[in-house]
């Protein structure tokens, strides 16, 4: 049996430890991909903590399961003859758990990687960006992990539109300034820059890096108004980290999704004012795609988050050769 890493391609973020020969996936979207032309493919997952995953053949969800802290031995039936693509896939957030993917065995054929991507996005986001509560039945639905589906969010979406791969940074509840703030006080734990030091993003070097923070902001701005300048200088001064990080990828502000209404003029003036002295840069407001489709909590449902992947793709056409 060869290295998993031989045989398989991952999305970017994917941590190898070869002691174990296992690939360990914590990012929403985290794939492991391959081409096989076995008649079945067993492969061990381990979750340390709660993980949903999805596996794909053909494009298709054929497996879709939750478990907390324990190993799974799956088996993957390819009943045609010809070559096919499998995706292992993990849904939900970092925050709640990461998953082992090992033990990869072709049964009757070979596993091989897929080609690269031939471009690269990065997406910086909170529960939005996560996928979070879209498979809930009503928007009355209290979150759950079975309901988060990060292959529907608008970043993977955009991110498939435009043949690239994604590297997603996100978690629900976080800010710039203030996650989601508790008991009407400043929540200065949450915050995405903190995480953003600590996840080495920056070693990935992506053509574009879409922002779309400002929600769980807005929820503190709406107690008090006015911290909207401090909100403002907070969010300008990530913009332009991510400017120095990443000098020649085109950058994009989203805002518009969600409940984002107090932050957004202070969003708009940030990149504005950075929009003078950078002409690579640019806002993405998604507010003429908002449907009535609804996840838990009120979050975006699957219409919102495909419109929404659109209409960025779009603009990513216009500022670059996809």
């Amino acid at each position: 049996m060869k290295s998993i890493r031989s045989a398989v391609t991952c999305s970017s973020g994917t941590r190898y430890a070869p002691e174990t020969d296992t690939l360990w996936l914590a990012l929403s979207n985290a794939t492991v991909s391959c081409t096989t032309t076995a008649t079945t493919v067993t492969v061990s997952l381990q979750a340390i903590g709660s993980v949903r995953v999805a596996v794909f053949l053909q494009e298709k969800m054929v497996m879709d399961f939750v478990y907390t802290d324990e190993t799974k031995i799956i088996s993957i039936s390819c009943p045609s003859e010809s070559a096919q693509q499998i995706q292992i896939c993990k849904l939900s957030e970092p925050h709640y758990g990461i998953l082992g993917v090992s033990a990869l065995i072709c049964d009757g054929g070979t596993c091989s990687p897929l080609p690269p991507a031939p471009h690269h996005l990065a997406f910086i986001g909170d529960s939005i960006t996560c996928g979070y509560g879209i498979d809930a039945a009503s928007p009355e639905e209290p979150f759950s992990i079975a309901t988060e589906h990060a292959a529907k969010s608008y970043a993977a979406q955009t991110a498939k539109l435009l043949h690239a791969d994604a590297h997603i940074l996100s978690y629900s509840g976080f800010g710039v300034y203030s996650g989601f703030p508790e008991e009407s006080c400043k929540n200065e734990t949450d915050l995405l820059p903190l995480v953003y030091e600590a996840a080495g993003f920056y070693h990935y070097q992506p053509e574009a890096v879409i922002l779309y923070l400002g929600t769980n902001d807005s929820a503190y701005l709406h107690l008090f108004p006015e911290k909207g300048a401090a909100f403002q200088a907070a969010y300008a001064a990530f913009l332009q980290k991510l400017r120095s990080e990443f000098p020649t990828a085109f950058l994009v502000c989203m805002l518009g999704m969600s409940s984002d209404l107090d932050a957004a003029p202070f969003i708009r003036n940030a990149v504005a004012a950075a929009q003078q002295q950078d002409n690579r840069l640019a806002l993405c407001d998604v507010r003429s795609i908002v449907g009535t489709d609804f996840g838990a909590n009120h979050h975006p449902g699957a219409t919102t988050q495909r419109n929404a992947a659109k209409l960025l793709a779009d603009l990513l056409r216009k500022h670059l050769p996809f």
